[in-house]
Formats: structure tokens, sequence, C-alpha cells
């Protein structure tokens, strides 16, 4: 608690005015950015886009939140305490499940190549995700950018040339 009062420019005694220990106060910040996580997620979900835009949206916004948010926050804080590992687990999950959702609009649209499996390409992004935030501690924003171009990557060889087209249009203009 001492570290998180002089982070925060705040006394302990008004932490422990509002938290009536330090589990209760990170579960509060994880609840927080699980919150903004499902306010976005919603948002994208009532946008009238397609899923390849969707997509890119969402992976821009899990580089903004990585770049505001310290991952590895997360793994460490995970490690101690139960109730925060198990909101971060129900999380992921809910993400997954929104991945999939965007992954099947694609291919009901036909934007997906015939060969890839849709459960394996959420697998690999989960992955992919699990070992950048591992790896966040070297450099963040070279770490951010580099996760992303590869996440845009495999998800660009997972299209077909015309929704490969409508994702390159779309970046061009904004």
């Amino acid at each position: 608690m001492d570290d998180i009062a002089k982070e925060s420019i705040v006394s302990k005694k008004t932490i422990y005015q509002h938290f009536e220990n330090k589990e209760s106060l990170l579960l509060t910040i994880v609840k927080n950015e699980i919150a903004e996580w499902d306010t976005f997620k919603a948002e994208l979900a009532a946008k009238k886009e397609s899923a390849v835009i969707k997509i890119y949206r969402y992976n821009e916004f899990v580089k903004t939140r990585i770049l505001n948010f310290n991952p590895l926050f997360i793994i460490q804080v995970s490690k101690y305490y139960r109730a925060i590992e198990t909101e971060i687990n129900t999380a992921a999950d809910s993400n997954q499940t929104f991945i999939e959702g965007l992954y099947m609009e694609l291919k009901r649209g036909d934007l997906l190549n015939d060969w890839v499996d849709i459960s394996s390409a959420v697998k690999v992004q989960r992955v992919l995700n699990k070992l950048f935030i591992e790896n966040c501690a070297l450099d963040k924003k070279n770490a951010v950018n580099a996760h992303l171009h590869l996440i845009q990557s495999n998800f660009f060889g997972m299209l077909t040339s015309s929704a490969c087209e409508e994702l390159q249009h779309f970046i061009s203009r904004n």
C-alpha cells in the first residue's frame, strides 16, 4: 500500500477509507479496466461496419489499452489474488468469445479464406497476446507495435483478397 499511496500521491489513510485492503483496491482497478473493455466491445458490436473493420478497431483498442495500462500489472497481481485471477480469466474468455463472433461474421460473409479454422485462429491470437504481455517489460512501445503488426499480419493472411482491399481502404481513410 505504501507504493500505491506514493504513486497515486494519496495518503494510505485516505486509501484505507475507501478500500479495506490492497486486494479490494486492486480488484476495483481490474474491474474498472474490464468494464472499459466491455463498453468498447458493446459499442463496437453496435456499429454498422463489417467484421473486418471491427477486428481492426479491436486490435487498435488493444494497442491503446496496453500502452495506457501496464499488462505486467495483471500478471503480477493475478499470481497473488485468486479473485483477481478469476476476473481476468473470465474477461479473457469473454474477449475470446467476442473475437470468435467476429471471425464467424467474416466466414459467413466469405471474407475469410476457406482453410481458416476459426477456433484455431482465435487461439493463436490469445497465445500471441499472452506472449506479448509476458515480454512487454523489454520495451513497451516497440513491443506493442511489434505485437500489433504480428496480429494484423496474421489477420491479413486469413482474409480473402476482397476483405484485404476493404481493410486497406479503411486504413488509408483513417
